[in-house]
């Protein structure tokens, strides 16, 4: 096997992670939008304000109101900032592409998994779903499995060698 066969079988099984690392990339932006959206504050509160007058000829304005009429109105926001609306709209954006990713990975992982169970060998497929599937490092793997690491690197070696990739390639 030449170096860039082997590079492209590694691409090619590096997909899922790929997926996998998008979709958590989005999940975060999600959570984002979603606190965002929770966090708004609301709209500016304007007090009315009475004259002085109209506050001494009228007993039903309660302390606490004579004080808040002493207050200059509260700006929260202005300009173009982000409605509560926006803030739902990106959010319901972000979970639909989500999911979108989430199928697509359901489908690349598929596709990876026919192929490593073609492999004869359980190590060989044990090796190649751990290392390309679950994300590990070939020093976990060894642990794992009770290898030494260069026993682990040539059951990886033969697997790639050994791999045959599905007529859909990147």
């Amino acid at each position: 096997m030449t170096k860039e066969e082997r590079q492209q079988k590694v691409r090619w099984l590096q997909r899922y992670q790929d997926a996998k690392r998008d979709i958590d990339s989005l999940e975060m932006e999600l959570a984002v939008w979603q606190d965002r959206a929770m966090n708004m504050t609301r709209q500016p509160t304007y007090f009315k304000h009475y004259s002085r007058a109209e506050l001494d000829r009228r007993p039903d304005i309660t302390a606490e109101d004579r004080i808040k009429n002493e207050m200059p109105p509260v700006i929260v926001r202005g300009g173009h900032a982000l409605t509560l609306e926006d803030c739902v709209c990106k959010a319901d954006e972000v979970s639909r592409d989500i999911n979108g990713r989430i199928e697509d990975a359901q489908d690349v992982l598929a596709e990876i998994e026919a192929a490593i169970q073609q492999l004869g060998d359980g190590r060989q497929r044990n090796v190649l779903r751990y290392k390309y599937v679950n994300g590990m490092y070939l020093e976990e793997i060894c642990v794992k499995m009770k290898y030494s690491y260069q026993h682990v690197r040539r059951i990886h070696q033969l697997a790639l060698e050994r791999l045959k990739m599905s007529s859909n390639e990147p």
